[in-house]
């Protein structure tokens, strides 16, 4: 869980070029930015990183209705994907 807050001084330009690209990736600026730090040497595209989530929740909600002894399987592969990206 997040609980450090910390301010960045920003010139108006950065401060928007910043938010369109959050709102480009359907994020908030904090999040982008954190992604961003994070994830600047990996290459993992933030795009990527959303669309991957996503498609892992619905994998999981399918396995819960449908088959919850494979929820396992996608948490370990799930962990596999966050883990490669860093």
């Amino acid at each position: 869980m997040r609980s450090i807050v910390t301010s960045v001084r920003l010139s108006e330009k950065q401060r928007e070029e910043i938010q369109r690209k959050a709102d480009m990736y359907h994020m908030t600026m904090g999040s982008f930015m954190v992604f961003s730090a994070i994830n600047a040497n990996s290459g993992f595209d933030p795009v990527i990183a959303v669309h991957t989530q996503n498609i892992l929740n619905i994998a999981r909600e399918l396995a819960r209705k449908h088959q919850p002894e494979l929820l396992d399987e996608i948490q370990k592969e799930e962990a596999a994907i966050w883990f490669m990206s860093k």
